[in-house]
């Protein structure tokens, strides 16, 4: 499920029951060379973010997956969730990824026409413009972007409560 920053409602956390969620806001997202305060969140996805706002509605739910790849991480989605999916500017778009009512993760929407660097797990949108084996109807949740994996620490998006989740809604498959 995905939501935007925008209100205070707790709306969001009542959609979760047992989904996957992914949320979508816009604050507390900082280069690494220029952080917020100590304790909040940077691009590499350290700090406090917990306590960051989620919006009212998710981008995201459990209902707008068709399928999602446990091994390769892609979900495939319904069209009226791609056309939802933000237009995001070359520094990102920031995400939170909620399963089960808790938030596991923090990652990034990017354009392939970025040159910066995320070491947490990104999606980029028009991926498939470069890669036409891609469907269009399918994003990629890559480990990275344009930073190594090996410096960004364990790998999120194996979370059990992701998968937990995914094979609750009957939408998990391993392929590949």
């Amino acid at each position: 499920m995905l939501c935007s920053h925008s209100s205070k409602s707790n709306r969001c956390r009542e959609y979760l029951g047992g989904i996957t969620s992914f949320w979508w806001f816009h604050s507390a997202w900082r280069e690494p060379s220029r952080p917020y305060r100590r304790g909040h969140t940077t691009s590499y996805g350290k700090g406090d973010w917990s306590e960051l706002r989620l919006a009212a509605s998710p981008l995201i739910a459990g209902e707008d997956l068709i399928t999602s790849d446990w091994s390769t991480h892609t979900m495939r989605l319904k069209p009226e969730a791609l056309a939802r999916i933000p237009r995001p500017p070359v520094s990102g778009t920031p995400f939170v990824v909620v399963a089960r009512g808790q938030r596991v993760y923090l990652g990034v929407f990017i354009t392939i026409v970025s040159s910066r660097s995320f070491a947490v797990p990104a999606i980029a949108v028009d991926r498939s413009v470069m890669d036409p084996a891609q469907p269009r109807d399918t994003l990629v949740i890559e480990r990275t972007y344009g930073a190594s994996p090996s410096g960004a620490g364990a790998d999120p998006r194996a979370d059990e409560r992701i998968k937990a989740a995914l094979t609750a809604l009957q939408k998990l498959t391993v392929g590949k």
